[in-house]
């Protein structure tokens, strides 16, 4: 709650406490670890992340939710190839993971695969036709190469209503995107 109030530094002390506690009473718990990990990448911690999710990795190394955070992590710390490996290990306990393509989407995009990418954010909205966020992302992986593609991706996000974080971002790039398919339709 208090992260979504955005209480940040309040909601970091409650999850480092919850994890001391845990640990105090014998117990490693996966999900504490998981919690504090996630915390620690949404500041921009990658390190202190990585740390946490391996914690909860180790107590559950088949965990589709703590390998798929695992992969974020590595994605944040430009590494692709190997979230590459804990995309893939998330998708192998649950096949239909939908944030985990998206991932893979990310990291392939982040390697120069177009195709690759495009098959995993397609696979992800088949997924969970409510993850709008993909949208985005689509529009960002057509900019150059498709412009006409990248107006409808970015388009549909804004259309969803739902999750737009983004919006800003998107109708700035559809306000570049715009005329240079407009020029390239006279022509």
């Amino acid at each position: 709650m208090l992260k979504e109030q955005g209480k940040l530094k309040e909601a970091g002390e409650h999850l480092k406490k919850y994890v001391e506690l845990e640990e105090a009473a014998g117990r490693h718990n996966g999900e504490a670890y998981y919690s504090l990990g996630t915390y620690y990448l949404g500041v921009g911690n990658a390190r202190d992340a990585k740390l946490m999710l391996q914690r909860a990795i180790e107590i559950d190394p088949q965990s589709a939710l703590f390998n798929n955070a695992m992969g974020d992590v590595y994605l944040v710390d430009k590494e692709p190839k190997v979230a590459l490996v804990y995309y893939q290990k998330a998708l192998e306990k649950d096949p239909k993971y939908a944030l985990a393509f998206s991932g893979m989407g990310d990291a392939y995009r982040d390697l120069g695969d177009v195709a690759a990418a495009e098959k995993s954010y397609r696979r992800a909205l088949e997924l969970r036709g409510d993850y709008n966020l993909v949208y985005f992302k689509l529009g960002e992986l057509y900019e150059k190469a498709n412009p006409v593609e990248a107006i409808k991706q970015f388009e549909k996000y804004l259309a969803s209503g739902k999750n737009l974080a983004l919006a800003k971002q998107a109708e700035a790039r559809l306000a570049v995107l715009r005329p240079v398919v407009e020029v390239q339709q006279i022509k």
